[in-house]
């Protein structure tokens, strides 16, 4: 397994983050509400073909920092990245058995056009467009009980490490840090501002190109 593959990261915002800290859990959410409307009307044809009362999703990425990962899914100064250690959230999630998880298959439309795909994939399909993205999705699914969200309980130790937005100022950056770092089990967590749009090292290195 590749250093990335030991990982799959979480974009979402400091409200979230700093909620998941303090109840130690990870909240499954409605797909109704996602911007791709293809995924979600796959997910709604799902829930009623399975006969479901509530699905809901937890979407990960495969893939290490990229700038459409921040853009899209973490945009804005309050954007963070939570590094999860991948088999240890699988391991906890799908302990679970209203819980199945899978890393999301990328399609042409064409694809689609007879073929004998299986009802319990499609949870886990998307358009060929969104392949970047290298999603892995956890589900929720329930016959009997009807949410609109729904929290399971997680280690802390999960948490490889967690990146605050590259658009977050740096002074800033250092008292949000210090705040994360007063709840409790988040002392042991490396909490770092992605320096994804500036990098010391990268800038370092192309003076040295231009002072030879």
């Amino acid at each position: 397994m590749t250093v990335m593959q030991k990982f799959l990261r979480r974009y979402t915002d400091l409200p979230a983050l700093i909620h998941l800290l303090k109840t130690k859990s990870i909240a499954f959410l409605d797909p109704s509400l996602w911007d791709d409307k293809n995924d979600a009307y796959f997910m709604s044809l799902y829930k009623q073909k399975m006969g479901l009362s509530t699905l809901l999703a937890v979407c990960c990425s495969q893939e290490s920092e990229t700038y459409h990962h921040w853009r899209v899914f973490s945009n804005g100064s309050s954007g963070v990245c939570i590094s999860f250690r991948r088999n240890v959230l699988i391991g906890v999630l799908e302990a679970n058995d209203t819980v199945r998880s899978g890393e999301v298959e990328y399609l042409k439309i064409k694809s689609l056009r007879n073929s004998n795909i299986d009802v319990a994939r499609m949870p886990f399909l998307k358009r060929a467009p969104y392949g970047p993205e290298r999603e892995f999705r956890f589900i929720y699914e329930s016959k009997a009980t009807r949410l609109h969200v729904k929290q399971y309980p997680i280690p802390l130790n999960c948490i490889d490490r967690i990146y605050l937005s590259p658009w977050m100022p740096e002074a800033i950056a250092d008292e949000v840090k210090a705040t994360l770092k007063q709840i409790d089990g988040v002392k042991g967590i490396p909490i770092t501002r992605s320096t994804l749009i500036r990098n010391d090292d990268w800038q370092r290195y192309g003076e040295a190109i231009v002072s030879q």
